[in-house]
């Protein structure tokens, strides 16, 4: 499971494979669907493609909605995923994660997801043919309305290049300008609107991040193109140095600048450090 620049909800796990999709249009119709009391829908779909044009991540938000008036009291979700191959059935493994969660009545739930697919790093294409077929992830969230009768909610995802608003987010291996420490302006120097990316050492993908900075030390922070999560953090500097945290994560960035470009770069987490980049927004 992906570590995330921020703690919000929990990421759908990376199913990697085989294949090479052909690029399609930007979109297609949102997936939906009605579950008993329940309907449900995929919205917010988004795209990054890897470094090497071998792999892409997805990142969404599932809606579940009541739509009979009564609560829902949800206890789990159960989370799966296939593809066809050439020979065979790709296929992952079923996880079963506790979601304890109540649906009010006429009320929504909005649930932020991603998932990568595509050729594993250094792997070889039969023939120079094999092709990236479409992933498609299952998630089934069971629980009971208020009468204790089984409500269970499945929800489908189609994934190909195909599906989603294609983003291109600020590099995280770029060159970067002159370092510079930040001067006795401090906080009011980096008050304003960044626009970036992180990655893992696991991942290729610049996942978008964007940060606004308050004069008082504290981030808004938006996760994703089109926006799936937003959680708030903080910021200090001290001794020219800026720090950041956020829930249990922690980081130091370094402020980097040339004419009119400014970034904040550096690396956010523990065992499983974030790599970091934004880059200021004027006006």
């Amino acid at each position: 499971m992906m570590e995330r620049f921020g703690v919000g909800l929990f990421i759908g796990l990376a199913a990697l494979a085989g294949g090479c999709a052909t690029r399609g249009p930007a979109s297609l119709p949102a997936p939906h669907g009605q579950a008993g009391p329940v309907a449900w829908e995929i919205v917010d779909i988004g795209r990054v493609d890897s470094r090497d044009g071998q792999r892409s991540r997805w990142s969404y938000v599932i809606v579940l909605r009541e739509t009979a008036g009564g609560p829902i009291r949800f206890e789990r979700v159960e989370r799966t995923s296939h593809a066809p191959n050439i020979h065979h059935m790709i296929g992952g493994t079923l996880q079963t994660v506790p979601f304890t969660r109540t649906l009010a009545p006429n009320s929504e739930i909005r649930l932020a997801y991603s998932h990568s697919w595509g050729w594993m790093a250094g792997r070889s294409q039969f023939g120079g043919s094999a092709t990236l077929q479409p992933l498609t992830v299952e998630y089934r969230f069971v629980g009971q309305d208020a009468n204790a009768r089984a409500v269970s909610v499945p929800v489908r995802i189609r994934l190909e290049r195909s599906l989603g608003k294609p983003a291109t987010p600020l590099s995280t291996i770029a060159a970067l300008p002159p370092a510079r420490r930040v001067g006795e302006e401090g906080l009011g120097s980096l008050a304003g609107s960044w626009r970036g990316s992180y990655r893992s050492d696991q991942e290729e993908f610049d996942v978008p991040l964007a940060v606004v900075i308050h004069r008082d030390g504290s981030l808004d922070i938006a996760e994703n193109d089109p926006i799936t999560s937003r959680y708030r953090g903080a910021m200090a500097v001290r001794d020219g140095k800026v720090f950041y945290t956020q829930g249990g994560n922690t980081g130091e960035l370094t402020l980097h600048e040339a004419g009119d470009t400014r970034i904040l770069a550096g690396s956010v987490g523990g065992s499983r450090p974030l790599v970091v980049r934004l880059q200021w927004e004027p006006g």
